[in-house]
């Protein structure tokens, strides 16, 4: 019988329910898999077939100690998913810059060193930007995640200084169709399109995620948005189990938001297909 080990965190040690669905569907096909924490010491991952990220929700909490996991586990031959290189890259926020050459749209960004000093107000004037998203280059789920609007720049400064102690940061121009119509989020499987989400933050907030109260509806892209999104996926060098492609949708282009390839929730629940496609995705690399 085949091991496939799905990797979360502490305080997620049985998965999401989402993660449960993907499990269900390879127990089916009689794949054993068990939940495993990433930092678990214990834990010997060359018993396993393929070792799937899923929910280490805490990695951008500890990113050397999790960038010290994956280098253990390249080096010990073990099967990741995504590959340890491409998770490397896309742990600092900084691969958008790297996209961004290659021709893929994003929104207009300042990108901020540790240490930096920058003066917010300004950075904004210069700009003509009303409001802008400040953020570390590593974090997840919307974390010391900011709108900075131009008339209380100069009085929100400190939340800057907290974040460049430690990281780098990016200062992003907001993008207001977030709000309206809402951000997409397109999930991939074994490199194909499987399903698609719209979601939107709830009345007077930006954050689209659900435990922010964001609303997650299926719903389908237009054919030419689904092409841009696949071809970003194409310039992609390194093979792919999943992907999710997080875009805002102006005058019909699509702009990245993100490149989710280490431990998106997949919505797996709202496509009725989609756990079988990604029990098969990964069958197909074991």
């Amino acid at each position: 019988m085949k091991r496939i080990a799905f990797v979360t965190c502490a305080k997620i040690p049985q998965l999401t329910s989402d993660d449960q669905l993907g499990v269900e569907a390879l127990r089916r096909r009689g794949i054993r898999v068990d939940g495993v924490c990433w930092d678990d010491a214990t834990v010997s991952w060359k018993q396993y077939d393929a070792v799937v990220l899923r929910s280490t929700w805490d990695y951008h909490l500890r990113p050397e100690e999790f960038r010290a996991w994956i280098d253990r586990c390249q080096h010990d031959g073990i099967r990741l998913w995504n590959p340890g290189r491409l998770v490397r890259w896309n742990m600092d926020k900084t691969y958008l810059r790297d996209l961004s050459a290659e021709g893929v749209a994003i929104p207009a960004c300042v990108w901020i060193d540790r240490g930096s000093d920058l003066d917010l107000a300004a950075a904004l004037e210069a700009r003509d930007w009303e409001r802008a998203v400040l953020k570390p280059t590593i974090s997840a789920s919307a974390h010391q995640t900011h709108v900075i609007r131009r008339e209380n720049a100069r009085q929100v400064q400190g939340m800057l200084s907290g974040i460049v102690e430690k990281s780098g940061a990016m200062l992003q121009q907001f993008m207001t169709q977030v709000e309206h119509p809402g951000e997409w989020s397109l999930t991939f499987l074994g490199g194909e399109f499987s399903h698609g989400v719209l979601k939107t933050p709830k009345v007077g907030d930006f954050r689209v995620q659900i435990e922010h109260g964001g609303n997650v509806a299926a719903a389908q892209p237009a054919s030419a948005f689904l092409a841009q999104a696949e071809q970003i996926l194409r310039a992609i060098p390194e093979p792919i189990l999943y992907a999710r492609v997080d875009a805002c949708e102006v005058d019909g282009r699509l702009v990245l938001m993100e490149l989710e390839l280490i431990e998106p929730d997949l919505f797996l629940r709202t496509a009725p297909e989609a756990p079988a496609r990604f029990a098969d995705a990964i069958l197909a690399r074991t």
